[in-house]
């Protein structure tokens, strides 16, 4: 399995949790998290470069510490913002 096979499917793992974990889908900032993470899972598939990933990531990490406690558990987006910096590592190897 190639790198960007891995980051794909670690990609798609962090969006399956989010919308597991989302318990406010009309909140505004948790559209953007959601937004953020499609286009992660897209950048991933179509093999963007790292510096575009990261990017990805840095901004999922932000919107999901504003999240904290209004649609989401901030155990939860703690999760995911743990599976996020585990997915920048990944992206190093790019």
């Amino acid at each position: 399995m190639s790198d960007h096979d891995q980051i794909t499917r670690k990609a798609e793992l962090i969006r399956s949790k989010f919308k597991d974990y989302l318990d406010d889908a009309n909140n505004s900032q948790a559209r953007q998290v959601q937004g953020d993470i499609e286009g992660l899972v897209s950048d991933a598939k179509g093999k963007k470069s790292r510096e575009t990933i990261e990017n990805r990531l840095r901004n999922i990490i932000s919107g999901l510490e504003r999240l904290e406690d209004e649609a989401m558990d901030f155990r939860h987006s703690d999760q995911i913002k743990g599976m996020c910096e585990d997915l920048r590592r990944d992206t190093a190897k790019l």
